[in-house]
């Protein structure tokens, strides 16, 4: 069902018209700008941090019965719930604080790298104490990783481009949030230590699809600087 409303979704889209853009630019330049966007430096580290964002969906379709079947009641999942809520409200609210100290790109990474942690951490079946603190890292693996995303979108994409930028941003993430669900569920129907691990391990990999994207681009402004 998620993956067939998901594409339905995609389908829908498509048969929007297209946004006029204030500016009078020809239609080959848009492609030619929106083709220069799609460079590995700059897609590679949305598209790692899109994995990142997939392995979150756990969070709306497992977690409650994962939490459940570990003995928590449903007032004490409704307060963890709540708490990463409340984290992720707070992430928004203090996110251009954070970011006039540190660059899109980095936030990204930093986004990603405390997702692996807190899901490996979850894989040892935390107590209850130890689950507050993880759910309210909340605002750093989703809220200030997906604010660090359409940050770096704006800033590195011509304005006349930005709606396609952002479209494909939220096309990468469907399609990883469609992976990890498929995985994921195969993976809880045996224990919730190796669902866990196995999100930690696709945020892992989403991770280093970011830090690779995040090498090119040091190595392309190093080659333009020496040239």
């Amino acid at each position: 069902m998620f993956a067939g409303l998901s594409f339905a979704r995609l389908w829908g889209a498509l048969l929007l018209p297209r946004f006029k853009s204030v500016l009078d630019v020809q239609t080959h330049s848009r492609e030619h700008h929106f083709r220069e966007f799609l460079q590995p430096w700059l897609s590679l580290p949305l598209l790692g941090w899109a994995i990142v964002y997939g392995t979150h969906y756990v969070l709306n379709g497992f977690q409650s019965l994962i939490w459940s079947q570990q003995g928590y009641s449903t007032s004490s999942i409704s307060l963890l719930i709540g708490v990463g809520a409340v984290s992720e409200t707070l992430a928004f609210f203090l996110f251009q604080r954070v970011a006039n100290r540190l660059r899109a790109r980095w936030l990204i990474l930093l986004s990603s790298v405390v997702t692996v942690l807190r899901w490996w951490a979850m894989s040892y079946d935390p107590t209850t104490a130890a689950l507050v603190a993880l759910q309210l890292l909340h605002g750093i693996t989703f809220a200030k990783g997906f604010l660090a995303c359409v940050t770096y979108i704006g800033r590195n994409s011509p304005v006349n481009v930005a709606a396609e930028a952002q479209s494909f941003f939220l096309v990468l993430q469907q399609i990883a949030a469609i992976a990890v669900i498929t995985v994921f569920s195969w993976l809880a129907a045996g224990t919730s230590t190796m669902a866990f691990s196995g999100n930690a391990i696709m945020a892992f990999v989403g991770t280093g699809v970011v830090v690779f994207g995040l090498w090119l681009g040091r190595n392309r402004a190093t080659v333009s600087h020496n040239v």
